[in-house]
């Protein structure tokens, strides 16, 4: 039997197509293309963690992805806690999530979301335990420092798809706007950079529906000191 033609899967589609199916990510992590941002943020990937507590610091911020929350119930007060299981590029962590800031933050745990953590960690003969001492998104925070977008494109008509969701994404109350440049490679192999003015959305969310569009190459953030 003939197979139909398909569009072939964006890097966040066939990311979740794997966890879906492994139970893991097998060919990278959503958080790959964040690394050179984290870094800059010093967030603290979950396969550092050793070294860095070893040193004596036990407050620092670690970004995750939401994999499951398990709630909890405290027998001597009756108030409700969480664990909560976050993925990394360094592997797997759980986090212990005490009431107060379950109350705070609890709308903030549903699965696939990213958020970056302020930790607070204790290192016991090498078993460390995570508890949350506040929360943000990754979003919020990366945005701060950028002031547009470039999008690598494999020719000219993904141009036209690009424009019609940002213009949806316009008018969709996004709190971060900024500048956009396409970048087209050409059949020779130029690339001609198209100035798309500002204006545009640019948040995660922006992104990574921009990343899952077919003909998209890749995306990079236009950093504010440039």
């Amino acid at each position: 039997l003939p197979l139909p033609n398909m569009e072939p899967w964006g890097t966040e589609q066939r990311l979740e197509e794997e966890l879906k199916a492994l139970g893991f990510y097998l060919s990278g992590h959503p958080l790959d293309d964040k690394l050179e941002l984290l870094a800059k943020m010093h967030i603290v990937c979950s396969d550092q963690v050793g070294k860095v507590t070893i040193s004596g610091r036990t407050d620092f911020r670690m970004a995750g992805i939401v994999r499951k929350k398990h709630d909890r119930v405290s027998a001597k007060t009756g108030k409700r806690f969480s664990y909560v299981l976050f993925s990394d590029t360094g592997g797997e962590y759980e986090v212990l999530v005490p009431p107060e800031m379950l109350d705070k933050y609890g709308d903030e745990f549903q699965a696939g979301n990213i958020r970056v953590l302020h930790i607070k960690a204790e290192n016991n003969m090498g078993d460390i335990r995570f508890r949350l001492a506040g929360l943000d998104s990754l979003d919020n925070i990366s945005t701060a420092l950028i002031r547009g977008l470039s999008v690598h494109i494999e020719n000219g008509a993904v141009a036209e798809t690009i424009a019609a969701n940002m213009e949806v994404l316009k008018g969709s109350g996004k709190q971060k706007f900024g500048i956009l440049e396409l970048v087209v490679t050409m059949d020779d192999g130029r690339q001609v950079i198209i100035d798309a003015g500002s204006g545009w959305p640019i948040d995660h969310s922006t992104q990574v529906i921009l990343r899952g569009i077919p003909g998209v190459q890749s995306l990079c953030e236009i950093e504010n000191n440039h």
